[in-house]
């Protein structure tokens, strides 16, 4: 994606952890009480 492409809301912050093929078909997604996604 080219930057910029997300613009998240004030306060919130994107940070790219891993990428293709690094990550591929991820089998888990959660978002925690803090509202962080987690993906294993």
């Amino acid at each position: 994606m080219p930057p910029g492409f997300f613009v998240p809301p004030e306060g919130l912050e994107i940070t790219l952890w891993a990428s293709s093929p690094a990550l591929f078909n991820p089998p888990n997604i959660d978002i925690d009480h803090l509202g962080r996604i987690w993906v294993a």
